[in-house]
């Protein structure tokens, strides 16, 4: 079976970091990421069921501020 985020906070943070395969390549001579942080993004976002992405608010990326701190909403 592949693995998956699914059950992540069960990992240890070394299988995470492969799992995501994050990480340095230093074989150029100096530290350069495997993969470019938005392919990271978009394996992430694969793993999201559409029923949790239709939980997030559509103004999230407006107010991402009121959700996480509790600060007023801002009109959109």
């Amino acid at each position: 079976m592949a693995k998956t985020l699914k059950d992540s906070h069960k990992r240890s943070t070394d299988e995470t970091v492969d799992l995501l395969e994050i990480g340095y390549d230093n074989s150029a001579g100096r530290p350069t990421p495997k993969r470019p942080v938005w392919e990271i993004i978009v394996t992430l976002g694969e793993q999201i069921s559409d029923d949790e992405w239709a939980k997030v608010p559509d103004d999230a990326s407006i107010n991402y501020k009121h959700y996480l701190y509790g600060a007023p909403k801002k009109q959109v």
